[in-house]
């Protein structure tokens, strides 16, 4: 292969990659500059203002929603932690066969799509239990990866 196709090999790879990275983090920069717009629309700038996360954090059902996310997410990453960590140390101790058993049995979620398994897990965890087993449904999708 020539320096120059693979100089033009590199440029479309780097191009390409720019190229994603702009889809995926346009739209969040977008939502991040147009939550400071004073104006409730999208297409007209109102001016730079505070005011939207003042009424934020005054509303006792964002905080509410806030506080309930913020536990699930801690108890969720601790004992996710802890059974890695135990799973690892088991792990670690077993033959090679057994060991590429196991293994190979635990990537099998890996493969899933995040939103098939987001789906599954909401079905499963439907309810009148519901509050107890959201944050299993998140322990669950956490212990995956």
């Amino acid at each position: 292969m020539t320096k120059g196709k693979e100089r033009f090999r590199k440029f479309i790879s780097d191009f390409y990659l720019v190229i994603i990275l702009i889809f995926l983090y346009a739209p969040i920069f977008t939502m991040m500059v147009l939550s400071f717009n004073q104006s409730k629309s999208r297409t007209h700038w109102g001016g730079f203002t505070l005011s939207w996360y003042t009424q934020m954090f005054e509303s006792r059902a964002i905080m509410y929603a806030l506080y309930t996310t913020l536990l699930v997410a801690m108890i969720s990453a601790l004992v996710a932690t802890v059974i890695g960590t135990v799973t690892a140390i088991a792990i670690s101790h077993m033959k090679p066969v057994s060991k590429n058993i196991f293994m190979s049995i635990s990537n099998i979620p890996m493969l899933n799509a995040d939103i098939v398994t987001g789906i599954a897990l909401m079905l499963a965890f439907i309810g009148d239990l519901r509050q107890f087993l959201f944050p299993i449904s998140h322990l669950t999708s956490l212990m995956l990866f």
